[in-house]
């Protein structure tokens, strides 16, 4: 019985690990051609209840969840999305589960954002 209990332990506890690596990859670092792919005429919809939507000519609006809309430009540099707002560009890394699930990511500071087709300045 002793064994018996050993043996299930550990094959929950490899099922756990495995769960988590997989949870844990869901998203994979993006290439700067898999960004604009990705960016290119649709909207993003942040975890911060903002809305920002990417026009393939490189303008950008964010509109924040106050209610406020903001005009920018966006466009990738290496294999990093870029934005400039107010005159100043900032770069990311940017990270995507290939469907929806989007991050950008600068330094220790994470935007999580869920992607939907075409341009969305109102949902």
């Amino acid at each position: 019985m002793f064994k018996l209990k050993n043996i299930l332990l550990v094959i929950a506890l490899i099922a756990v690990i495995g769960v988590s690596q997989t949870a844990y990859s869901a998203e994979q670092l993006l290439k700067a051609a898999q960004i604009a792919k990705i960016l290119q005429g649709n909207t993003a919809y942040l975890s911060n209840g903002a809305t920002q939507s990417f026009f393939k000519d490189g303008r950008t609006l964010y509109l924040s969840a106050n209610g406020s809309l903001e005009h920018g430009s966006w466009n990738t540099q290496g294999d990093k999305y870029c934005s400039q707002w107010s005159g100043r560009w900032s770069c990311y890394d940017m990270t995507g589960d290939g469907k929806q699930a989007i991050t950008w990511t600068q330094g220790t500071t994470k935007y999580p954002a869920r992607m939907v087709s075409g341009i969305h300045l109102n949902q």
